[in-house]
């Protein structure tokens, strides 16, 4: 990590959150989300990182993870019991973050269909 004048690390630059730019009322998800309490793991070589995944949908999860480092912005999401899934990071808030995967959400959803209620999975709209 290169520094900035002062000899301090320089700031790393997450993508920005545009989710407090929307006007209220305004759905955000296009897909309903899922409480859950699943480990996994981060693997962005030559690093994995543990993590919890506490909330997840055909397109995105949102992460807890254990250590203060930089989170890179594309990398594979493992899901015990369930696979890889390709994900890029889409917040960053301490020690959570929210991803959205990368791929086509209905064959996302159908991997966790044995285990959250299919009938939900997808939007209203699809």
């Amino acid at each position: 990590m290169a520094n900035d004048t002062t000899g301090m690390p320089a700031a790393v630059d997450y993508p920005v959150d545009d989710r407090r730019r929307r006007p209220r009322g305004t759905p955000r998800r296009s897909h309903p989300r899922f409480t859950v309490v699943w480990t996994g793991r981060i693997v962005a070589p030559p690093r994995t990182l543990d993590c919890v995944i506490l909330n997840i949908s055909a397109a995105g999860a949102k992460l807890r993870v254990f250590e203060a480092l930089d989170l890179p912005v594309r990398f594979t999401l493992i899901v015990d019991k369930f696979g890889d899934f390709p994900a890029e990071l889409v917040w960053r808030d301490g020690r959570s973050a929210g991803v959205k995967f990368i791929g086509d959400p209905a064959q996302i959803g159908q991997t966790f269909a044995s285990v959250l209620p299919v009938s939900r999975l997808f939007s209203r709209d699809s």
